[in-house]
């Protein structure tokens, strides 16, 4: 598998933020949070997945950004979800991406550890979840090219 200019991107992002954060604060935080972050986005690799099988390659990138960027926008990412209007506010929960933010901030010490557990658990619910669509998925086109 190729990697694409997203991914390369997304990666030298993730590193030179844990990286910053890590010459910032104490090593045992960086750690924390380079781990928080590489296993969060597992659940984002599998829901690449099951988008590809579902969607097919000439169409999938097109899907992608039309399901992530209003997730990503309504979980929060770029702008906190509490600034959101009342009526989207109930919406980042159910997205991945608001957990794994949370998770981010539990690591730089900005959100309460106690809920650390929870964003986990929805993380690894929606990995679960994905994967699920995505074995589903890869059945359903072996079928379609095997028969």
């Amino acid at each position: 598998m190729r990697a694409s200019p997203f991914h390369i991107f997304t990666l030298a992002s993730v590193a030179s933020l844990a990286a910053a954060q890590t010459v910032a604060a104490q090593a045992e935080t960086g750690a924390t949070l380079i781990a928080a972050e590489t296993l969060g986005a597992i659940p984002f690799c599998v829901m690449g997945l099951a988008i590809g099988y579902i969607a097919g390659p000439n169409s999938a990138a097109a899907v992608v950004n039309i399901l992530y960027l209003p997730m990503a926008f309504l979980s929060g990412l770029f702008i906190p979800a509490e600034m959101l209007p009342k009526f989207l506010q109930g919406f980042a929960v159910v997205f991945p991406p608001y957990h794994l933010g949370r998770l981010a901030l539990d690591a730089v010490g900005v959100e309460p550890a106690s809920r650390a557990l929870g964003h986990i658990a929805a993380l690894i619910g929606f990995g679960v979840l994905f994967t699920t669509i995505a074995f589903i998925a890869y059945r359903r086109d072996e079928g379609k090219t095997y028969g």
